[in-house]
């Protein structure tokens, strides 16, 4: 039997999300971090909004 393509489940992210610590010296910093993915660093931008939407708000407007 032939596999049946499938939606995906949720939303999709166009960008890469990753998680972690700055020091308080640079925590009001929004630009200038570099994270490293697959040994690969890459140029990364700290977020001051969540990256989901718990409630759900965007999706009732």
């Amino acid at each position: 039997m032939p596999a049946t393509p499938r939606a995906p489940l949720g939303l999709v992210a166009l960008l890469s999300i990753a998680l972690g610590y700055v020091e308080n010296a640079v925590a009001t910093e929004i630009t200038g971090f570099a994270v490293e993915l697959i040994g690969e660093r890459r140029p990364a931008v700290r977020s001051n909004e969540a990256l989901f939407d718990p409630k759900g708000l965007r999706m009732r407007t």
